[in-house]
């Protein structure tokens, strides 16, 4: 399962929608020091370069000074926080 170059891969900031995840996921993204801004209204987030299969996730970051999940990689950086990452898989944004 690759998602590449799609139109919701480019989408680096989002309208004013709902996004629901699990708790269980939130709870995995204990590292978080922006309290899960991603999941409320107005929060931006990372553009999702290059999603991958098993949660790979590459992403080009709008402030990445201050983020615990994120690791680098050639160009870009792999997002390994469960709570982007899942919101990708179900929103695909």
């Amino acid at each position: 399962m690759l998602h590449c170059g799609d139109i919701a891969c480019k989408t680096m900031s989002r309208l004013r929608m709902n996004i629901e995840i699990p708790e269980n996921i939130i709870d995995k993204a204990d590292r978080c020091s922006k309290n899960h801004i991603c999941t409320g209204d107005g929060g931006e987030l990372c553009k999702v370069v290059c999603y991958m299969k098993d949660n790979l996730c590459f992403v080009k970051c709008l402030n990445a000074g201050d983020c615990s999940y994120l690791e680098p990689h050639v160009k870009t950086k792999l997002c390994t926080c469960p709570v982007r990452i899942e919101i990708y898989k179900r929103y695909r944004i």
